[in-house]
Parts: structure tokens; sequence; C-alpha cells
């Protein structure tokens, strides 16, 4: 009686997931910002297991999820940076090359290698060991042969650098970006580091689409990209954390000497 319960709520969750997407993407985020307890506790007491597989993504594209209930509500609401969503069906063509750098657990990775598919690549980059579990499961899940995974981070050198990780959450930062933790059980640990130009004259290809979302990292790693953004110019989304923060005007600034057109795509600071 007890399997036969689970795999109703279990039902009764999918068929709720699958119809809130569909929903006008006011409606959603209404919903999301304004009832979110709610809507937690609606999907917990349907599956109550804090970590499971769930439908996720945008209206239209679906797919499956490992994830967290509640640090990942938007990805199976579909209401994750509905702009950045717009702007990867804008940007991303098929056959094309993208680079994911902050992959977290695969949701704008997953999206990208769909939009490039069969004949296009994404190669995504995820320093934090149990992300980077979870992304491997997540790909695999969706049986998606275009994606790469690099179990390390793109920065503006190559070796290692350190993460200041929470042992609470999917999350990572870099030292010097602590002030956007999201609780103090953290520990210090090290991982492996490329910069982009090093590892793109390793393969020969040119990315088309440069995705950035490394937690007030993201100066690094344009300085690590500098002859590819100069001779290849690939289209940028990177997430400013810290907008007004030196490196973040940095940032701005080194992206505008190098002709690079920036403007502010969404909140919270995709340019």
């Amino acid at each position: 009686m007890t399997v036969q319960k689970t795999t109703l709520r279990r039902r009764l969750r999918d068929a709720l997931l699958q119809s809130i997407p569909v929903l006008p993407l006011s409606w959603k985020l209404w919903l999301h910002q304004n009832h979110p307890r709610y809507l937690l506790g609606v999907l917990f007491r349907l599956e109550k297991e804090p970590v499971t597989v769930s439908p996720a993504g945008p209206a239209g594209a679906r797919f499956m999820m490992k994830l967290s209930w509640q640090g990942h509500t938007a990805y199976a609401l579909g209401t994750y940076e509905p702009e950045t969503v717009q702007l990867l069906a804008k940007f991303v063509k098929e056959g094309d090359y993208c680079i994911d750098a902050g992959a977290h657990i695969g949701y704008v990775t997953i999206l990208m290698a769909r939009r490039v598919g069969p004949s296009g690549l994404v190669t995504a980059f995820e320093p934090v060991p149990q992300n980077f579990q979870t992304l491997q499961e997540n790909v695999n899940m969706n049986a998606l042969a275009n994606v790469d995974l690099y179990d390390g981070a793109l920065s503006d050198h190559d070796g290692t650098l350190l993460l200041m990780v929470s042992a609470n959450q999917h999350l990572s930062w870099t030292p010097s970006t602590t002030g956007y933790a999201v609780d103090m059980d953290n520990v210090t640990i090290e991982a492996r580091a490329v910069s982009l130009d090093t590892f793109l004259s390793g393969t020969g290809r040119k990315p088309s689409l440069v995705k950035i979302d490394v937690e007030g990292a993201e100066l690094s790693v344009l300085e690590g990209a500098m002859k590819t953004l100069r001779s290849v110019r690939p289209v940028l989304f990177v997430e400013i954390h810290g907008h007004d923060s030196p490196a973040g005007r940095q940032s701005v600034e080194l992206l505008r000497s190098l002709d690079y057109d920036v403007s502010v795509a969404c909140a919270p600071g995709f340019v």
C-alpha cells in the first residue's frame, strides 16, 4: 500500500509540474514569487524526498532533472530566468558550439544542448564535486551525447584554485566573493582550473556562445579568454555578481574595451 501511495503521489506531482509550466509566464512568476511556501508545501506533500527526479524546464522544452525542491523550485516550474531562456532561444542555433562556465547541475547546459542538436556541442564546466556528479546524472538522464563535461573551473590561469563551497547547498563561489554566501556552513576545496584560451587551443573549436555564471569570478574567466574574445568574438552571457563592485565594473570595462556591446539582459545581473 505504501508503494502504491508513493506512486500515486508522484503521478500527481508530475501532473502538477506539467500543468503549471503551460500557464502564462506572468501567472507562473506571480505564483512562484508570492506563494513560494505554499508551492513548496504542496511539492513536499506529493514527494517527501528532498532531492528527487522531476520534470523541469520551460514550457515546450521540458526535460527530466535530479533536483532539490527547496533550491530548484524555479527549475521544476519553468520560471528560472525566463529572459535568459528567451535569449538562448534567440542566439543558440543548430550546429553551434557553446560553452557553459559554471554549469551547476545542468539546467542551462541541457537547454543549450537541445538547441544545438546532434550536430552541435556544449562543453560544461563545473568545479564543485557534488554539483558535477548531479550534472553528469542529468546529462545522462536526458541521453545528451552532444555534451562534454569538465570537472573544473574556467579561470585566468592553468592549474588549481580554491573555492569556498556551502556544505548544505549546491552553490559555489570564490573566496573573493564570500559576500554572496547563502549560509555560514562553508568549506574550502581545491579545484582544477584552466583558461578558456588554453582549453580551446587543445580542441581547435570556436564557440559561438559562452555563458558565464561563476559566482563572482567572472573577471578571471574573461581575462583567461582574451585571445578567444578578440579573434572569435562569441556571443557572451555573463552574470555579474555585484554589478557595482570593482570587479563587476572591471568586467564591463574589459568587454567594452574589446568593442563588445554591453547591455543588461535580465535580473539578477546577466549582461
